[in-house]
């Protein structure tokens, strides 16, 4: 009465249960494709300037580095690709900018705290 009665756990790997959504050779082709969707020099120029200016903002300990502007100029590829053009436009590059480069970011210990 009243003791508490454990039960077995099974014990199963979640990763276990993961379905493909998509084969390897058509995301290799996706990726391949990704170079072919141009990026103009004055959009390039825009994502250049979005990430120079996360480094020199006084309230950013650490802006966003030359690895985050590939990284957000392959997103952009990718955003514009699934809006089916193929080159991309500065409203391509907002719509990932957090996503790609928020976690990039390392703000000054009084910007996480409140403090002064």
């Amino acid at each position: 009465q009243g003791r508490l009665r454990l039960c077995p756990r099974r014990y199963s790997n979640p990763l276990d249960d993961i379905k493909p959504m998509v084969a390897r050779d058509d995301l290799l082709d996706i990726q391949n494709y990704l170079g072919n969707v141009q990026v103009a020099d004055t959009v390039l120029d825009y994502i250049v300037r979005l990430c120079e200016a996360t480094r020199e903002d006084t309230l950013v300990e650490l802006g966003v580095s030359p690895r985050g502007v590939i990284a957000l100029t392959r997103m952009a590829r990718a955003c514009a690709l699934i809006r089916e053009r193929d080159y991309v436009v500065p409203e391509d590059v907002r719509e990932v900018f957090t996503s790609v480069c928020a976690h990039r970011l390392v703000l000054r210990h009084s910007q996480r705290t409140g403090g002064p």
